[in-house]
């Protein structure tokens, strides 16, 4: 659940499937919504809907974090 920090932006439910795993000494995301059927949204929140997305994160050398999304 986001609260968005517009007011005039109503808040989010989000209904997703994650999945995680790492290769390489890098860690990936995959996630997608999920229908509605599996959990209606709350009432007086809009569901938000991702149709697809991907992140990728990688620890460099010097210690940060690198951080790719494909969303």
């Amino acid at each position: 659940m986001n609260k968005s920090a517009v007011k005039i932006v109503s808040q989010r439910d989000f209904l997703e499937k994650k999945v995680k795993f790492s290769k390489d000494g890098k860690k990936y995301v995959f996630f997608s919504s999920v229908p509605d059927e599996f959990r209606p949204p709350n009432e007086g929140t809009t569901r938000a809907y991702t149709i697809s997305g991907f992140h990728v994160f990688e620890k460099l050398e010097d210690g940060r974090v690198k951080y790719t999304s494909y969303s």
